[in-house]
C-alpha cells in the first residue's frame, strides 16, 4: 500500500515510521500548521462573540466583567503611580460602569485567545515532547539490541575458541601418534 508522504512516496507502514520528520501520527506535518492557524482564525471572531455576550448578559456583567474591569483599574492606577514616580494612591475612583463593561468585555476576548494560543502551544510541545520520547526510545531499544548482539558474539567467539584448543589437541594428538607410528616402523 503507498500513501503520499509530503513530497515522499512512501511504499509501505514500515518506510512511513521512518519518515517521522514528514508525519506525524499520521498525519502530514503541514496539516497540523494548517489546522493551528484555523484555530486562530475560529477563536477571533468566537472572542469578539463572547465580547457581545458579556456586554448584553446581566450575570456576566455583574460579577464577571465588572469585578475584573475594576480590579484591573486599580492594579493599573497603582503601578502607573508607582512608575511615575508618585506615592501609590490609597483609594481608586472606580470606572463607571460602560467603561467597566468595555474594559472587561475587551479582557475577557483577550483572555480567550491567549488561552486558545496557549492551548496551541502547549499541545506543540507536547506532541514534539512525544516525537522526541519516541526517537528516545527508538534509540534505547537500538543500543540495547547492539549491546545483546555483542554479547551474543562474544559468547560465540568464547565457544569457536575452545572448539579450536579441543581441534589444536586432536590435531597436536593425531600428529604424535603419527609421528609416533612413523618412528615406530
Amino acid at each position: 500500500m503507498s500513501r503520499r508522504c509530503g513530497l515522499q512516496l512512501v511504499e509501505n507502514d514500515e518506510l512511513l515510521s521512518k519518515t517521522k520528520n514528514t508525519v506525524i501520527y499520521g498525519m502530514p506535518f503541514p496539516l497540523i500548521k494548517i489546522g493551528a492557524i484555523l484555530i486562530r482564525q475560529i477563536s477571533r471572531p468566537l472572542a469578539n462573540q463572547l465580547k457581545e455576550t458579556s456586554k448584553r448578559n446581566v450575570f456576566l456583567k455583574r460579577y464577571v466583567v465588572m469585578p475584573v474591569a475594576q480590579i484591573y483599574h486599580k492594579g493599573d492606577m497603582y503601578l502607573r503611580m508607582i512608575s511615575l514616580g508618585f506615592q501609590a494612591p490609597r483609594k481608586v475612583a472606580p470606572l463607571n460602569d460602560e467603561m467597566a463593561i468595555e474594559l472587561g468585555s475587551d479582557m475577557l476576548s483577550e483572555i480567550f485567545l491567549l488561552s486558545v494560543a496557549m492551548g496551541l502551544v502547549i499541545f506543540e510541545y507536547n506532541r514534539s515532547t512525544a516525537s522526541y520520547q519516541k526517537k528516545e526510545d527508538q534509540l534505547n531499544a537500538t543500543i540495547a539490541e547492539m549491546k545483546s548482539n555483542i554479547e551474543a558474539l562474544l559468547v560465540q567467539s568464547e565457544q569457536n575458541s575452545a572448539q579450536l584448543r579441543v581441534m589444536e589437541r586432536n590435531f597436536a594428538h593425531i600428529h604424535s601418534s603419527s609421528i609416533d607410528r612413523g618412528k615406530n616402523k
